[in-house]
């Protein structure tokens, strides 16, 4: 379990890295797009304006020109529209990314925690040696007083108390024949215990594995993956896609295809339909 969990925070801590890394090189490139579009755009809308200060020497060449950098114009702001959404997408992705490991890292902390208590109802409790009365330990040890009227009396019931004994030894030999006899057969109750509880225990190492497909089941048999790197069911069973062989080309699960299993569906409605995934999980768990 401590394994799951030291691999949620590398993972977390690699995507965290790749984006200190990556990320400012990449947005700067498309801050020096956007500047440098933005310039030659405010340049033409300059010259639109000139144009339009003289439309009453416009002649039919005039018209051409601006109507050349009208069309200019629109393409450059076009461009700048791309560019915005381009870094928006990247910020987006980043975000996203590393919202899903540090996820990831938090559930398996929970499961941790709750594998932890689990163990700890299993193992036998301690003795609190502050719960202990001291008091009552030095009473006990104390002798109690005898009066000497009693002396006789005691001795007298020690030596009835011998020979009563004395005649019972022989039967209580033939009792410990019949006592060992129980003991032996009772053994096996005792062991059919251990072996349930080494079942249960089994059963709680199945229930941390981790799960994949729209069935929400542990791996097992043949299994085609995603080719979505954010698809959160990652591995599907053949039988639960319908499915007899690995497809070829790219092939998508039905969480994240859009018309066929071949093509994605749009990133917005993705990202949408995440979102609420990770919710719904999350609501789920903390049940």
């Amino acid at each position: 379990m401590n394994d799951i969990l030291n691999n949620a925070v590398d993972c977390f801590l690699d995507n965290y890295d790749d984006v200190l890394k990556n990320f400012p090189l990449d947005g700067q490139k498309q801050v020096s797009r956007y500047y440098e579009t933005d310039c030659r755009h405010s340049h033409i809308l300059k010259k639109l304006e000139n144009f339009t200060k003289k439309a009453k020497d416009f002649t039919s060449t005039d018209g051409e020109r601006m109507k050349k950098m009208l069309i200019e114009s629109l393409d450059l702001a076009d461009r700048k529209v791309n560019i915005t959404e381009c870094l928006l997408d990247m910020v987006g992705t980043n975000m996203l990314n590393l919202n899903m490991s540090y996820k990831e890292v938090e559930t398996a902390k929970q499961r941790l925690t709750s594998s932890n208590k689990r163990m700890s109802k299993l193992m036998p409790k301690e003795i609190d040696s502050d719960s202990i009365d001291v008091q009552n330990i030095n009473n006990s040890n104390k002798r109690p007083k005898r009066n000497v009227t009693k002396l006789s009396t005691t001795l007298n019931k020690s030596v009835e108390m011998k020979a009563h004994f004395d005649r019972k030894s022989s039967t209580n030999q033939n009792k410990k024949k019949t006592t060992s006899t129980k003991k032996s057969k009772a053994q096996p109750a005792k062991n059919k215990k251990i072996d349930s509880g080494s079942e249960s225990s089994d059963s709680d190492g199945d229930d941390l594995q981790p799960t994949y497909c729209i069935c929400e089941e542990i791996s097992y048999g043949d299994m085609v993956g995603c080719d979505n790197d954010l698809c959160p069911l990652e591995w599907c069973h053949f039988g639960c896609v319908s499915i007899s062989r690995k497809p070829k080309g790219k092939w998508y699960c039905p969480f994240c295809r859009g018309t066929t299993s071949k093509t994605m569906k749009p990133k917005s409605v993705f990202l949408k339909e995440l979102e609420e995934y990770n919710k719904r999980k999350e609501e789920n768990w903390s049940k």
